[in-house]
């Protein structure tokens, strides 16, 4: 199955004196290719909650096309490791995730960070 989404995955701190600059596009492009690896591997090859918990931030928005929207890091990893724990019988289905190549785009979202869009086999 080959999905289209929009993940954001780069948030940016706030200092005294306003928002984080962000990175030029080639490097802010490469940091959240990073992050999406990195999240990627924790959710669909690891099973780790605590990493994931160590990954997003509690004030978490994440939109589900059949559950909707699940809106703090606490409720987003409980619901990941009741999965995690419905993933271990030997009849379980293993979910996976595989960014298409050359399908992933970062755009920058000033003051707040950026979305990333690409096309998945899952």
């Amino acid at each position: 199955m080959l999905l289209t989404s929009a993940l954001a995955v780069l948030t940016l701190g706030q200092s005294a004196t306003g928002p984080a600059a962000l990175p030029d596009p080639a490097e802010l492009t490469t940091i959240v290719a990073a992050r999406d690896a990195d999240l990627f591997a924790v959710m669909f090859d690891r099973c780790d909650p605590q990493a994931l918990s160590d990954l997003v931030t509690e004030d978490l928005e994440f939109y589900h096309d059949r559950g909707g929207l699940t809106a703090t890091r606490t409720a987003f990893v409980q619901d990941y490791r009741q999965a995690c724990e419905a993933a271990t019988g030997p009849q379980a289905y293993h979910s996976r995730r595989e960014l298409v190549p050359g399908t992933m785009r970062v755009y920058a979202i000033p003051g707040v960070g950026a979305v990333e869009e690409g096309r998945h086999r899952l």
